[in-house]
């Protein structure tokens, strides 16, 4: 019995690991370029009810806070 006819499955075999580890890597990327653009809103995730109050703009004239770039954006 010649070799390569033994071989045949284990090189299939590796073939579809070689071809499924290439899937899971390019997965990781997506998720880590995904990640990297979202990770500042994220990161809001972790900020108490106070921190994140203290993020939103406030004025004691509504004339202000109307006027206020932030505001505007």
């Amino acid at each position: 019995m010649p070799s390569n006819s033994i071989n045949l499955g284990f090189r299939q075999q590796l073939k579809d690991y070689q071809s499924k580890g290439q899937v899971a890597t390019d997965t990781d990327k997506r998720v880590e370029e995904k990640f990297n653009v979202h990770g500042d809103s994220l990161k809001l995730l972790n900020k108490t009810r106070a921190e994140l109050s203290s993020l939103i703009p406030q004025s004691q004239d509504q004339r202000d806070i109307a006027s206020n770039p932030t505001i505007m954006a």
